[in-house]
């Protein structure tokens, strides 16, 4: 059994190919087997038979990343392929994943972010033969609707923690930060600022900034307020 995933980077930008392939390399048990431009590039790729997991862009000069996923799994690509996706082209939240993608990478990426997600594929996923890439499991965050990397325990304990700060009498509270929330739950900050924009994006979270003396603004998070 082999103890190495071989990961295909497939992004139309160059650098933010080189990019990801560098972050996949840090962990332990990953390896960025290539990078590619394009769809016609990664299909050649593809071919040696090696390739366990794509990082596949979802847009691409000759293609469109989700279709692209589509396709590889109908002609019989037996690895997995995780989207990779600016926020502004991100895969409804609250919707199912396409077909043949088992999860996505929104961008910007951070070492945690691939680092969860990538440990939380592998963990979910069925043993990697000698032979080459065998079929996976579904995850369990998968099939509660969650992207990749997410665990449901972790998002309701962000949620409860939210909504108990800003609920009455404390209803005029502006929000909730990410480093707060972090506090409250032990989590690392960068880790409960995705959880929270999962939230947002999905419109369980209101999404507001407050602007400070020094330094960039810091969102803050509170429940949406329900009519009636």
């Amino acid at each position: 059994m082999s103890t190495v995933v071989n990961v295909l980077v497939v992004a139309d930008d160059r650098t933010a190919a080189r990019a990801e392939a560098a972050l996949v390399n840090r962990l332990p048990g990953f390896r960025a087997t290539a990078t590619v431009g394009s769809a016609a590039a990664g299909l050649r790729r593809l071919a040696k038979g090696d390739v366990h997991l794509v990082l596949l862009d979802r847009r691409l000069p000759d293609a469109d990343g989700v279709e692209l996923a589509a396709r590889l799994r109908e002609q019989g690509f037996r690895g997995d392929v995780l989207l990779t996706t600016a926020a502004a082209d991100r895969v409804a939240a609250a919707g199912p994943l396409p077909a043949g993608v088992a999860g996505e990478l929104v961008r910007p990426f951070s070492f945690e972010l691939v680092r969860d997600v990538l440990q939380s594929w592998a963990a979910e996923r069925a043993p990697i033969d000698d032979t080459g890439p065998v079929p996976t499991r579904r995850s369990r965050a998968a099939r509660s609707g969650l992207p990749l990397g997410m665990r449901p325990d972790t998002l309701d304990a962000i949620t409860v923690v939210v909504r108990e700060c800003c609920a009455p009498p404390a209803d005029e509270v502006p929000g909730l930060s990410a480093s707060a929330v972090a506090s409250a739950i032990g989590a690392s900050r960068l880790t409960v600022r995705r959880y929270l924009d999962y939230l947002a994006d999905a419109g369980v979270l209101a999404r507001s900034l407050r602007h400070r003396s020094a330094g960039r603004p810091e969102a803050l998070y509170r429940p949406v307020a329900q009519a009636g």
